[in-house]
């Protein structure tokens, strides 16, 4: 129990920015273990983002917010992922043989590709947050595209062949069971249950206008659509994760822990893009 204690702590100190005071020992096997509570990290990071916007979308117009909202994820996040993501592009990008592109991607500096991919995921990011507050539809539920984007990571670190130059974060991964991640799965399932019962809580107490999502879809059974939602976004996303990691693995022979920053932040704009899709599609067919 302790050790889990201490792989949980381990887990939000890693990729979160969140104070925690708690000191853990960063031993590989305090690691590995903690890539069980990646999804709690993402958790924490949506719910902040969903309590942020709920306030801030009662003194600022829909796209000036999702602009702050996107700014306190990347500090929230401490730009780890953010990080991976230029490197990636930088390295994958540049049309060069393995070696040169394992070289590009360990470079701390940045070049245009990276600046370009880091631009256009914020803009994406920024785009759909501010669809969400325009229609109406800003709740907890925001949270599973970041809960689920850390859980892919694990799929990534255990399903896929790590590069043999891994010489980066992701060498303290290695080696991680199995088994963590049939338990990471268990606790991201349970973290989007928790997402979808405060959702349901809160319609159901009236805070919300009976014109938005969550009043639509609460009458047309909030757990079965949101079950339904969340198969898709699962499947979507470790399709994509999949995509991702079979391009890597052709190019450069394996993952690297900037592969798994990039996967994270792919994977947080297609979840909120699938859910603004969701939204979409809900009002659609409850107004037809």
């Amino acid at each position: 129990m302790k050790a889990h204690f201490y792989s949980a702590i381990a887990a939000l100190q890693f990729l979160t920015r969140i104070p925690i005071r708690k000191q853990v020992p960063f031993t590989p096997e305090v690691l590995k273990l903690s890539t069980i509570w990646f999804p709690l990290a993402g958790a924490a990071i949506g719910l902040c983002i969903w309590l942020a916007g709920a306030l801030l979308q009662f003194v600022l117009p829909a796209y000036p917010a999702a602009a702050l909202l996107v700014f306190f994820a990347v500090v929230l996040s401490g730009g780890l992922h953010m990080d991976g993501l230029m490197d990636t592009a930088d390295g994958m990008l540049s049309n060069r043989d393995r070696d040169k592109v394992i070289e590009i991607m360990k470079d701390s500096r940045v070049g245009a590709m990276g600046v370009l991919a880091c631009v256009l995921i914020l803009l994406m990011q920024w785009s759909f947050i501010g669809a969400l507050f325009e229609m109406g539809s800003w709740s907890p539920l925001v949270a599973l595209p970041f809960i689920m984007s850390r859980y892919v990571m694990v799929w990534a670190i255990v399903v896929y062949p790590h590069t043999e130059a891994e010489s980066g974060l992701g060498r303290y991964f290695m080696g991680t069971k199995r088994t963590h991640l049939l338990v990471s799965a268990i606790v991201m399932l349970v973290l989007f249950g928790v997402c979808v019962f405060i959702t349901a809580s809160l319609s159901y107490a009236g805070l919300y206008e009976p014109t938005t999502i969550l009043a639509v879809i609460t009458m047309q059974h909030l757990w079965i659509w949101v079950g339904v939602g969340s198969l898709i976004l699962i499947l979507v996303l470790l399709g994509v994760t999949h995509w991702i990691a079979c391009v890597v693995q052709r190019r450069i022979g394996g993952l690297s822990g900037d592969i798994y920053g990039a996967m994270g932040e792919l994977t947080v704009s297609i979840g909120l893009l699938l859910l603004v899709i969701g939204v979409k599609w809900a009002v659609y067919l409850y107004n037809g």
